[in-house]
């Protein structure tokens, strides 16, 4: 299904009929385009107040939900950071995941939500990376605050485009 979803609005050459079946979004992306800029100039202006963890950040994601690789992406980086001595936490939005509050999924040592509650992805990850954090919550700020509180780590965010 996502592939043909894919073809259909990447298509070189558009029908009569798919241009007009994609009016009414060429028409929304402009005042979305709009507020994109507007917050940016907000953040730029430092009317918005934007938060730095006191770590690095590696920030994996894009525009696209879904089926890309970013979840393989991350489980690389946090290994290969951890093979060369490096403390990483991996911090998720837990998309699906019952608990949207702030939740330590692993410690690195033990597993402490279901796939129910963290979500699948982050789950997965805290079930393959043994040795690494997994922590959930929409605000991955103080998520983040939490783990480099406990390990001084750097962390490697999970679909950090989409929600900033």
């Amino acid at each position: 299904m996502n592939g043909r979803i894919d073809r259909f609005l990447y298509q070189k050459e558009k029908s009569l009929g798919l241009k007009i079946l994609l009016l009414p979004l060429y028409f929304l992306s402009i005042p979305y385009g709009w507020a994109l800029r507007l917050r940016s100039a907000l953040y730029s202006g430092n009317l918005l107040k934007s938060n730095q963890l006191p770590c690095p950040v590696i920030s994996v994601g894009n525009i696209t939900v879904g089926g890309t690789g970013k979840t393989p992406l991350v489980m690389a980086l946090a290994k290969g950071l951890q093979e060369r001595g490096i403390k990483v936490a991996i911090l998720s939005r837990g998309y699906k995941g019952k608990r949207t509050s702030g939740a330590i999924a692993s410690d690195g040592q033990t597993i402490f939500l279901s796939p129910e509650e963290a979500g699948d992805e982050p789950y997965l990850m805290a079930l393959r990376l043994k040795e690494t954090p997994v922590l959930t919550g929409k605000d991955r700020y103080a998520s983040g605050a939490t783990s480099h509180t406990s390990r001084n780590a750097g962390h490697t965010r999970c679909s950090g485009s989409q929600h900033p």
